[in-house]
């Protein structure tokens, strides 16, 4: 479990670099990362509701990051 969250966090992290360095979000779409957003806050709900840490943990670091590019967009 620690793993995939880790690696689905690692996932958006090329993309925040990449929009980061190029200062421009023109190539994403602003209701993916709204959508996006609103899958990891019921995520978040669901691990919540579980006590699942690495639920928690891992789409807590995703909504950081697709917070981030929305940020950027």
């Amino acid at each position: 479990g620690l793993l995939a969250a880790g690696l689905s966090s690692f996932t958006f992290s090329p993309q925040v670099l990449h929009t980061r360095q190029k200062r421009t979000a023109t190539g994403l779409s602003g209701s993916m990362l709204a959508l996006g957003a609103a899958n990891m806050v019921l995520w978040l709900a669901y691990g919540e509701h579980g006590h699942n840490t690495l639920i928690l943990v891992g789409n807590a670091c995703n909504l950081l990051f697709t917070l981030t590019l929305a940020y950027f967009k």
